[in-house]
């Protein structure tokens, strides 16, 4: 979707738009029977998070007009957030017992076997244009952008809570802005350290939000009522014998 989108609106737009995810997996995460809830300072966090986005994309939010593929692009975007955000909320429920790697590779096998029919179906083969700059930007992609970075997301998704993991939308574009600063010398200025410095701050909140407290005292609930069932059954099984 965001592939898609992106031929109506700007790439900081999109960057903002995407940067959503946290707030959906926080909703959708809600409404399940013991999700994780994220509490005022989580949210905070991910509202400064946010923020720190809007000032290092601020130059490039206008640069398209508004039209109605405008408004389609974003309606595209919140659908692909909101999907993407609820696999992760599946995934996180219904561990499927494979590794982080393997799990990752075929969802991006499927992914991609689908994407390569539709893209056929629309006659895009013709459009494809190779040169070593490209091959280049596509092993890049494929080693960083799938391998690592796709890996390290079904790993992290075993092992943390879905709030922290899902401010990656935050961290990224700091990261491309600095990789275009080392590595096509892009300008570098007062922006993105500033911007670097409130995300950071805002994903420091959702890291230390008191989550597990609330995970505690739920299986501390759980626990109780556990053993008072049991003690519930205990005459009965009693009598039984």
């Amino acid at each position: 979707m965001v592939v898609v989108a992106e031929q109506w609106i700007s790439s900081g737009m999109a960057a903002l738009l995407v940067a959503t995810s946290p707030f959906w997996v926080a909703g959708l995460e809600r409404m399940q029977k013991g999700g994780e809830r994220v509490g005022l300072r989580g949210l905070t966090g991910m509202l400064i998070g946010f923020g720190g986005l809007a000032l290092l994309v601020a130059p490039q939010l206008f640069g398209s007009s508004v039209s109605g593929y405008f408004f389609l692009g974003v309606i595209g975007l919140q659908v692909g957030c909101f999907a993407w955000s609820a696999g992760s909320v599946y995934s996180k429920r219904r561990p499927v017992g494979v590794a982080p790697l393997m799990a990752a590779a075929v969802q991006m096998l499927y992914a991609g076997t689908v994407l390569t029919l539709i893209g056929t179906l629309g006659g895009e083969w013709g459009a494809m244009r190779f040169s070593a700059r490209s091959l280049g930007a596509l092993a890049y992609l494929v080693v960083f952008g799938s391998i690592v970075a796709y890996g390290s997301y079904t790993y992290a998704m075993q092992k943390l809570p879905l709030s922290l993991v899902t401010t990656y939308s935050y961290i990224n574009p700091v990261i491309a802005v600095l990789l275009g600063w080392l590595v096509l010398g892009e300008p570098l200025g007062w922006r993105v350290p500033v911007a670097a410095a409130i995300i950071l701050l805002g994903v420091a909140l959702v890291k230390t939000s008191p989550k597990g407290l609330l995970e505690g005292a739920a299986r501390s609930r759980q626990a109780r009522q556990e053993r008072k069932r049991v003690r519930s059954a205990g005459p009965e099984s009693c009598e039984g014998r």
